[in-house]
């Protein structure tokens, strides 16, 4: 996935974060990097929602919060 984001395909990036059917901090890492290319914000709420709910100890990963950080700078621009 990080492979597509640096390739600046966010879209194909979180079409494959999708199926993943318990991600993990990396992959939700890049679905996250992949929102802040696009600046879709309903998308960007509807990740923090599901990180909140599926990954409750997001708050202790610095690479999480510094992501989300970012993203919500970027879509709220």
């Amino acid at each position: 996935m990080k492979g597509y984001n640096n390739a600046e395909k966010p879209l194909i990036t979180l079409s494959i974060f999708d199926k993943i059917p318990q991600p993990d901090a990396i992959s939700y890492l890049s679905a996250i990097n992949a929102c802040a290319q696009i600046a879709m914000l309903r998308r960007a709420r509807n990740l923090y929602e599901q990180i909140s709910r599926n990954f409750p100890s997001y708050q202790k990963d610095i690479r999480i919060m510094n992501a989300l950080i970012d993203m919500f700078g970027k879509v709220n621009k």
